[in-house]
C-alpha cells in the first residue's frame, strides 16, 4: 500500500509543490499495538503514559519517517533528508513530548484528523513553535497506517 501512495502522482505533486512542511510517516505499528492493548482492555490515556513512561520512548522508536518536503527542510534548516533524519535527537526536545502524547492518545481513540501545539528545535537550535495536524492517509477507502503531519509555524 505504502509503494502505491508514495509512487502516486497525486502524492509527489503535493509533496513537492505546497509551501507548508509536510512530513509522512508510518504509524503502521503504532496502530497494530494499539488494537492490541485495546483487545487486551488496556485504554491508551495520557495516565497510562505517565504510569508507564517507557512506553512513549516505544512509540517513538517504532514510527518510521518515509518522506519529508523541501519545506520541511528549510524550517528545520537541513541540508537534505539524511541530515534530518540523523539529527531527529536534536528537533525533538524534551518539550515536544506533550504533543507527541496528545498524538498518541487520539490516535488510540481513533481520531483520523489531530491537531496540536508543538515544540521542536531546527538544527542550528533555534526553537519552533508551530501548531501540527495530524491526518490518516486513506487509500482504496482503507486506513494505510500512514500519517501525514503539516506543519504550521
Amino acid at each position: 500500500m505504502e509503494n502505491k501512495i508514495y509512487n502516486d502522482k497525486t502524492y509527489r505533486d503535493i509533496m513537492s509543490e505546497t509551501s507548508k512542511p509536510i512530513w509522512l510517516e508510518d504509524f503502521t505499528e503504532i496502530f497494530f499495538l494499539f488494537n492490541q492493548l485495546k483487545n487486551k482492555g488496556i485504554e491508551i490515556t495520557s495516565e497510562f503514559f505517565a504510569k508507564n513512561p517507557f512506553f512513549i520512548q516505544y512509540c517513538i522508536d517504532v514510527i518510521r519517517i518515509v518522506d519529508v518536503n523541501d519545506e520541511t527542510l528549510r524550517l528545520y534548516k537541513a541540508e537534505d533528508k539524511q541530515q534530518l533524519l540523523d539529527s531527529l535527537h536534536k528537533v525533538f526536545i524534551e518539550e515536544s513530548l506533550t504533543a507527541f502524547k496528545i498524538i498518541m492518545v487520539e490516535t488510540a481513540k481513533g481520531n483520523q484528523n489531530i491537531r496540536c501545539n508543538a515544540v521542536n528545535r531546527d538544527l542550528e537550535g533555534k526553537t519552533i513553535e508551530a501548531i501540527l495536524e495530524c491526518k490518516s492517509v486513506i487509500c482504496d477507502s482503507e486506513i494505510t497506517g500512514l500519517v501525514l503531519v503539516t506543519i504550521q509555524n
